[in-house]
């Protein structure tokens, strides 16, 4: 994670990256990701392209470089209402300096504004739900990623657990133990149309 990155290169307390200001030549802006099905890294792709950022997959993220930014945007896949990869982020936010964060989750389902505030309160910290950008966007999942040794497969295991021992199920996890079934084709609700509510809240905050 980001966190574990910094603490491991030895910096002392105060040594906060571009912290007093961005590095020379520094973009506006870097995506960081945890993609898992690729609809994740999809979008953090279209947002690069669009607003001219930087992007790093989270396992090559360093919190001294993300630093430098004056507009840090995180994604992840969503489960549960828990956004892949992001703990790390929220760990290290205290390193760094008056940047801007923005937050999008990616999933299976459809989210209201109850599911929109319970995704804020499971993620961030009371001090960051209510100054974060937060944009739930629509994914896919493909049977493909559900097989055994897939990216998916654990967390299929672990719904076909829950539905074995009569837990209830999310919508999410329904429509992808449906896919992995066999029993719903494959589901792509990519949508860069979607994703322009984020390029368009970036731009307002450089």
């Amino acid at each position: 994670m980001l966190i574990d990155i910094f603490v491991k290169a030895g910096a002392p307390s105060d040594a906060r990256g571009c912290r007093k200001g961005p590095a020379p030549m520094a973009k506006d802006g870097i995506i960081i990701y945890s993609s898992q099905t690729g609809y994740t890294k999809r979008y953090a792709e279209f947002l690069a392209e669009q607003l001219n950022y930087d992007i790093k997959p989270v396992r090559k993220a360093n919190l001294f470089r993300v630093s430098c930014y004056p507009v840090v945007i995180y994604g992840g896949g969503l489960h549960h209402n828990r956004i892949d990869g992001i703990r790390g982020l929220v760990d290290g936010y205290e390193y760094l300096g008056d940047q801007t964060l923005i937050v999008f989750s990616v999933g299976l389902s459809s989210v209201n504004d109850d599911i929109i505030r319970d995704i804020k309160r499971r993620n961030l910290p009371d001090f960051l739900q209510e100054n974060v950008f937060f944009k739930a966007l629509p994914g896919g999942l493909a049977r493909k990623d559900t097989l055994p040794g897939a990216t998916m497969a654990h967390k299929v295991d672990f719904y076909r657990e829950k539905r074995a021992e009569g837990k209830t199920l999310t919508r999410g996890d329904m429509i992808a133990l449906a896919i992995a079934d066999g029993k719903s084709p494959d589901q792509n609700r990519y949508d860069e149309g979607e994703a322009g509510v984020i390029v368009n809240a970036a731009r307002r905050h450089v």
